[in-house]
């Protein structure tokens, strides 16, 4: 099978449960809400009736938002200007290939952990589902599948947090000794490709752990494994077994996820709204792109489970 048919039968199945695709989208939205407006009334509370709330109508208060960073605990902190439109996406990725997002942040570490967990219980449910897809899909069938494989995939989730630990060290620990080995380099474009080769094999690494334990975990619900240290070997083990198409998968499909990405970021209003009907269209540009990113990442997992049952020895 090519990679372009496993992404076609991922994205056809995808298209083929759409209540699949909204019940996600509306999870991932419920979740996400505490915290939205946790961080809209500290914002409001430091704003009040005072002359801010005129400047932050015309621009941005650069005076204000010292201020407010200075005060802000917790999840509170994370609060940025780069959080506007596509600049939120930006900062992720670059907060995660640095290991800064676990850093800078700790109460994000606990937000994500919690998210974490939910995931590894809607898992369970979706590769059960793209699995044996001549199975009757039930609700209860999807939550029933997400709690049988909960704890194994927590498990995987333990060991993959391991290596990725590694990994950003083993980042930290590049950066130290390339910016000693260049301390006295004139050349600004040396430095910069130096960096930019960091950047990219931390990127592979983590990509190649993300989806090695991706199969994993379909391995996993596939052939019903119990062992989740002998289950990640496998996912690793099939990776390299047809490399040509686990990562022309993983990657084009990343590729089509920056597309989406860049197109928000032409379309997406910026922070000037100041009234209701503007402030809607600037949440729902945000949603429709969060509900493409997140078909295209369904649409992996689909196609990822489909290459695996092609491929896998029985």
């Amino acid at each position: 099978m090519t990679v372009i048919a496993a992404a076609f039968r991922g994205f056809s199945v995808v298209l083929g449960s759409p209540r699949v695709l909204i019940g996600l989208w509306l999870v991932n939205l419920l979740f996400a809400l505490p915290f939205a407006w946790m961080i809209g009334e500290s914002i409001d509370r430091s704003v009040g009736e005072s002359l801010v709330h005129e400047n932050l109508r015309s621009g941005f208060d650069s005076e204000w938002f010292g201020q407010y960073t200075d005060e802000a605990r917790g999840i509170e902190a994370t609060f940025k200007p780069t959080l506007v439109g596509a600049g939120a996406v930006f900062h992720n990725l670059e907060s995660w290939l640095t290991g800064k997002l676990f850093t800078e942040y700790p109460a994000v570490v606990g937000v994500g952990i919690a998210y974490g967990l939910l995931w590894a219980f809607l898992m369970g449910g979706l590769l059960d589902r793209y699995a044996r897809p001549a199975e009757k899909a039930v609700r209860a069938r999807f939550a029933q599948t997400g709690g049988l494989y909960f704890f194994r995939f927590v498990r995987l989730a333990l060991i993959s947090g391991v290596l990725y630990f590694l990994i950003f060290r083993l980042h930290g620990w590049i950066f130290g000794w390339l910016e000693s080995a260049t301390r006295d380099v004139t050349s600004e474009r040396t430095v910069l490709w130096a960096s930019l080769g960091v950047y990219l094999l931390t990127a592979f690494l983590l990509t190649l752990v993300n989806m090695s334990f991706t199969y994993a975990k379909i391995a996993t619900v596939v052939e019903n494994r119990k062992g989740m240290l002998l289950a990640a070997l496998r996912g690793l083990g099939f990776v390299f077994s047809f490399p040509g198409k686990t990562f022309g998968l993983y990657y084009g499909l990343i590729g089509t996820s920056g597309l989406l990405l860049v197109i928000y970021a032409l379309v997406a209003p910026g922070a000037g709204q100041t009234n209701l009907p503007t402030i809607v269209l600037a949440f729902l540009a945000g949603q429709i792109y969060l509900v493409a990113k997140l078909a295209v990442r369904l649409t992996l997992y689909a196609g990822q489970t489909h290459l695996f049952k092609i491929h896998a020895p029985r």
